[in-house]
């Protein structure tokens, strides 16, 4: 085989990929979610496009350490349930404590072991008044 020696006036093959043979698999309808420009139009001028800011007492609130463990914490316990309690909350703890903070779905949290169930209140009785006594 003789080498081949490309130059300017003697150009390699071209050998890159027309994409125009084929249908274009980019859907269309996301168009303006990643167009920089529309993004940019939607911030009015001096407004950071988040949430307001939240202002309050945060004194209680523990580091990012603590925050982190405390989560991983909930995250084994929620794995150690049975995968049918799992399931019921499609393996979202967040979904089963949405689900625990509502009082009216008490009695699934105890039909699915979650929780006990709470005592009755039980009436107290009022004390027998003692009648006076009568001096003799």
């Amino acid at each position: 085989m003789v080498p081949v020696f490309y130059h300017e006036y003697f150009p390699p093959p071209d050998v890159g990929v027309d994409c125009s043979v084929e249908p274009s698999r980019t859907k269309q309808s996301f168009r303006d979610e990643c167009d920089i420009n529309v993004i940019m139009e939607r911030l009015v001028p001096g407004d950071e496009g988040g949430p307001p800011p939240v202002y309050g007492d945060f004194s209680s609130v523990t580091d990012f350490q603590q925050s982190m463990e405390i989560i991983a914490e909930a995250q084994q316990q929620f794995e150690v349930l049975p995968s049918r309690v799992r399931e019921r909350f499609a393996n979202d703890p967040a979904r089963m404590l949405a689900f625990l903070d509502d009082a009216s779905n008490l009695k699934e949290a105890v039909e699915l072991g979650l929780c006990s169930a709470r005592p009755e209140p039980v009436a107290k009785e009022a004390p027998p008044k003692a009648e006076p006594e009568i001096p003799k």
